[in-house]
């Protein structure tokens, strides 16, 4: 989240609404970029982590079938 007014309030509310980074204004391109590629490893490792755990759950009615 990107924003002019920072306060305490707004940085909660963006941390419960799924922000995954808190910047304010004035920002630098570094910063940016930094927040973005952070948020991008978080996605990834979302993506890892549901695929896994479906093919944990794939493996359970496998070897539950198989009993």
């Amino acid at each position: 989240m990107l924003t002019a007014y920072e306060t305490l309030q707004t940085a909660r509310q963006a941390v419960r609404y799924g922000a995954s980074d808190y910047l304010n204004k004035p920002f630098d391109v570094s910063t940016i970029r930094e927040a973005v590629s952070n948020a991008y490893k978080k996605r990834q490792y979302s993506i890892a982590r549901q695929s896994a755990s479906a093919e944990l759950q794939h493996i359970r009615q496998e070897l539950t079938t198989r009993q």
